[in-house]
């Protein structure tokens, strides 16, 4: 990338604009050029996020009648929300398996899940993970099963007290 500083008639970095500030031009080209110098930079930007993205361009500028594909592509890379659910009851030393319902519309938009869980103290937390001695299991429309290992970390009397809320799931989606 090259910086902003470095770019033709912009103004040096100073407190106010710690990377440089563009200048227009008066007339005289006297202000930042309109030029692969000062812009390629952002059409790479973007045509490698959109590349990334996998979408299919519809080869028309971006705009409400045509379509917003770049803000698609970005949605696509980047989990725009986030859901924290509680685990709930669940007697991991007792019951290997659980099942949480997520509550999202399309299943199939998740894009991330992860799983902090709590003893019985609820002072120590752990994530749910395969190196955990557990893993995160199938998502399906409706659930998220969560299962331990039967003789792993999990598998103990301190995480066995009923009710208590085990943990939380952390969904990130796009919609």
């Amino acid at each position: 990338m090259k910086l902003l500083s470095t770019k033709p008639n912009v103004q040096a970095p100073d407190a106010t604009w710690p990377f440089g500030k563009s200048t227009d031009n008066t007339g005289s080209n006297n202000g930042l050029p309109l030029n692969s110098d000062t812009l390629e930079d952002y059409h790479q930007f973007f045509a490698k996020l959109f590349d990334e993205s996998g979408l299919t361009a519809n080869g028309l500028l971006d705009n409400a009648t045509n379509g917003f594909q770049l803000w698609d592509a970005l949605r696509v890379l980047i989990p725009v929300r986030t859901k924290i659910i509680p685990i709930g009851d669940w007697d991991m030393d007792v019951d290997p398996t659980v099942s949480i319902a997520h509550g999202l519309p399309a299943a199939e938009k998740i894009r991330d899940c992860s799983v902090i869980i709590m003893d019985d103290t609820n002072v120590f937390g752990a994530f749910l993970g395969k190196s955990d001695e557990g893993a995160i299991g199938l998502i399906d429309a409706t659930n998220i099963a969560l299962n331990r290992l039967n003789g792993g970390f999990f598998d103990s009397p301190a995480f066995s007290t009923t009710p208590f809320n085990r943990g939380f799931i952390t969904i990130q989606y796009v919609d």
